[in-house]
């Protein structure tokens, strides 16, 4: 409605000559910007600036309070708790934990014979263990592309489960970060599907879902490519030498087996005694395997293959694991072929339990099965105690 001042210009009155009520006046929504050279701030910018104050260790009210006298922007006190809420959620505010130093170093000095590097982080979820895992494996792609190896193309076999999805986010997100390196990179990326964990209820286990998060896009600084394992999570041992005749499986095992095609593997592990371990439920379905494997003195399982304190079981159950690289062969690939082996390791995604036995007894191997360490630090510290 058309509005005119009186002669006094003292009120402003509708064509009508009646003054609007003050629930008549147009109401600006608390937190935007107000329009002119005090704010203006885009949505974005408002974040960033909240987010700002935040780690500087203000509280909601001083947060509000400075949000408008610096930027001409309205808050509530309660606004800044929702906007710090939100980027959590978005994943525009992440916290990093400090690596224990103290735990490290005795790692290094006691099993500096075998283990080539060790990082142990202060964490209690694998999610923080697993920006770690993802570093170390950039760090061991830059050694691949380095002299004296010198290798144009890198490839990198991946485990299956919800450690590796974490990991290889996590590593897909740090390769597109603006600040890395990229003249220390390879020219190519080839990752390859080491076993097939596809679960109905949790298809994103899946190595070949993990591919999406590194495909070649204009932020993606490498050239990369993926060899995926189409084939069933568990099947009867007397049928898995039957099935590596299928062509689809047969190329890519080829690929490991006899043209060595495998710089590095990054893999966790998870404990027997977790309730929620995927390699114990599913050995379940196996007639006598949970009893059987618990005679054989097993501790944990290693990319689907059952380990006891002395190294990977031989022992055939009825169901087993598709993989296209057998624990065996780990010290001749390490060895002959110079491929490292990274164990990222971090506490159970769902209760939150360290996996101190399964790393208690790669430790203690003769022939050891990795060559370099990521792990929690309660896990770490309980296995080195013992």
């Amino acid at each position: 409605m058309a509005k005119k001042r009186d002669k006094q210009g003292s009120k402003r009155k509708d064509v009508q000559g009646k003054t609007p009520r003050k629930s008549d006046a147009p109401k600006r929504r608390p937190g935007r910007p107000r329009k002119g050279p005090e704010g203006g701030l885009r949505e974005e910018e408002r974040t960033a600036a909240v987010i700002g104050f935040f780690i500087d260790g203000k509280k909601p009210a001083e947060i509000a309070s400075l949000m408008q006298d610096k930027f001409g922007v309205d808050m509530s006190r309660q606004e800044p708790y929702k906007v710090v809420l939100e980027a959590a959620r978005s994943g525009l505010l992440r916290f990093t934990p400090p690596p224990h130093s103290q735990l490290r170093q005795s790692y290094r000095e006691r099993y500096f014979r075998w283990l080539q590097d060790v990082e142990v982080v202060s964490a209690v979820r694998f999610d923080q263990v697993a920006s770690y895992g993802a570093r170390m494996l950039l760090d061991l792609v830059y050694q691949k592309a380095a002299p004296p190896h010198g290798k144009e193309e890198v490839h990198i076999g991946i485990a299956g489960g919800n450690s590796m999805r974490h990991t290889v986010y996590e590593f897909a997100r740090l390769l597109r970060q603006p600040g890395i390196n990229t003249s220390k990179l390879p020219k190519k990326l080839v990752f390859r599907a080491l076993v097939s964990a596809w679960e109905r209820e949790r298809p994103s286990d899946n190595p070949g879902f993990f591919f999406t998060y590194l495909v070649e896009d204009p932020a993606m600084p490498v050239e990369t490519e993926f060899v995926p394992l189409p084939a069933p999570l568990l099947v009867n041992s007397e049928e898995y030498y039957k099935l590596l005749d299928y062509k689809w499986i047969r190329e890519p095992y080829d690929d490991i087996k006899e043209r060595r095609k495998l710089d590095i593997v990054v893999t966790s592990a998870s404990s027997w005694s977790d309730p929620h371990s995927m390699y114990h439920r599913y050995m379940e379905y196996s007639k006598d395997a949970p009893e059987d494997l618990e005679k054989a003195g097993i501790v944990g399982d290693l990319m689907w293959q059952p380990v006891g304190p002395k190294g990977p079981l031989d022992w055939k159950t009825q169901a087993r694991a598709i993989t296209l690289i057998e624990l065996e062969d780990f010290p001749d690939f390490m060895e002959k072929n110079g491929t490292q082996i990274l164990l990222v390791l971090g506490p159970c995604g769902k209760c939150h339990m360290p996996k101190t036995d399964i790393l208690r007894a790669l430790l203690g191997l003769e022939k050891p099965l990795i060559t370099h360490l990521v792990v929690d630090s309660r896990t770490a510290a309980a296995a080195i105690s013992a």
